[in-house]
């Protein structure tokens, strides 16, 4: 069974950090059991990060959604390593993929409230594009490997972004 494919996230290049950031969307995990509500989701700001292999949660989303440790997990970064709490969640993304039973660590509150890591990155297809002081990146679920992004024209020099749709805080940072 094919997955749904979604319209492309333009991420945002926080001026403050140079980081890329986007909106998502945390809750608690639930079953999918049409006579149970599924516990509601709370936005936050989302730092996507290809060097980290996991996604990270701070204690703030930690303690907002609810979550209940699962264990515990080793964490290898530049200063070393460290046990952290394990947390299962469910993720949504602001242009409609939704992560259900998604694996996640606590992590350091650096400014942002979730860091988005490789086990969603490497789902999909992540595109960053420079050019003079400009970053744009996207990001398609799922990927469509060898498909191509249908972002750049044939002669290869015509970036396309009006094939994206603007999460809510990139949208306000023009």
């Amino acid at each position: 069974m094919a997955r749904q494919s979604f319209d492309h996230l333009r991420l945002y290049r926080d001026s403050r950090d140079g980081l890329l950031k986007s909106d998502c969307y945390v809750m608690r995990p639930h079953l999918l059991d049409p006579s149970r509500q599924a516990p509601p989701s709370r936005r936050f700001v989302a730092m996507w990060d290809t060097g980290s292999n996991t996604c990270m949660v701070s204690k703030q989303v930690i303690g907002l959604c609810q979550l209940i440790p699962e264990g515990f997990e080793t964490v290898r970064h530049v200063s070393g390593e460290a046990r952290v709490p394990a947390y299962t969640v469910g993720l949504t993304l602001p242009n409609g993929p939704e992560f259900s039973l998604l694996r996640v660590l606590e992590g350091k509150d650096n400014g942002y409230d979730v860091l988005i890591g490789m086990n969603i990155i490497n789902q999909g297809d992540l595109i960053v594009l420079n050019g003079g002081d400009k970053t744009e990146a996207l990001f398609r679920y799922p990927s469509t490997n060898d498909e191509g992004l249908g972002l750049i024209d044939r002669d290869n020099t015509t970036f396309r972004p009006d094939r994206t749709r603007s999460n809510e805080r990139g949208s306000q940072r023009r």
